[in-house]
C-alpha cells in the first residue's frame, strides 16, 4: 500500500476535507478525515487586557490619548508618503508627531512600571 503524505494528511484532516490516497496500483480510495470536536473560546480573562481607550486614571487616560495620537500620526505619515504633491515640510512634521507619540506612550509605560516594580527588584 502506498504511503500518505503525512502534510497533505494534516492539513485535509485539519479542515475536514475528503483525504485521498493512491495505493501502488494507483486507484484513489475515499476516506473521510477524523472530525476534531468544536473548539470553544477562551474567556478574556480580566478587563485590564482589553484594547481600547480607557480613562480609569489619569495615567491610563493619558496614555489613552497619546495612543489614539500616535495612530492617527501614524496613518497620517503613510499616506504623506504615498503623495507626490504633498509640501517638502509635511513628512518631517509627521515624522515628528509619529516620534513624540512614540515617547509619550513609551514615559507613560515606564512611569507605571517603574512606579509599580521599582527599578530593582
Amino acid at each position: 500500500m502506498g504511503q500518505r503524505n503525512p502534510l497533505v494528511t494534516l492539513a485535509a484532516s485539519r479542515v475536514g476535507l475528503l483525504v485521498v490516497n493512491s495505493t501502488q496500483t494507483g486507484t484513489p480510495t475515499g476516506t473521510r478525515a477524523p472530525t476534531r470536536p468544536a473548539v470553544r473560546p477562551r474567556p478574556v480573562p480580566s478587563r485590564r487586557y482589553a484594547l481600547g481607550f480607557q480613562y480609569s486614571e489619569p495615567r491610563v487616560l493619558i496614555h489613552s490619548l497619546l495612543g489614539c495620537f500616535f495612530y492617527g500620526a501614524f496613518v497620517a505619515k503613510m499616506l504623506t508618503l504615498t503623495r507626490a504633491d504633498a509640501p517638502r515640510w509635511l513628512l518631517p512634521v509627521a515624522g515628528g508627531a509619529v516620534f513624540t507619540g512614540l515617547v509619550g506612550l513609551w514615559l507613560t509605560s515606564s512611569l507605571w512600571f517603574f512606579t509599580t516594580f521599582g527599578i530593582i527588584r
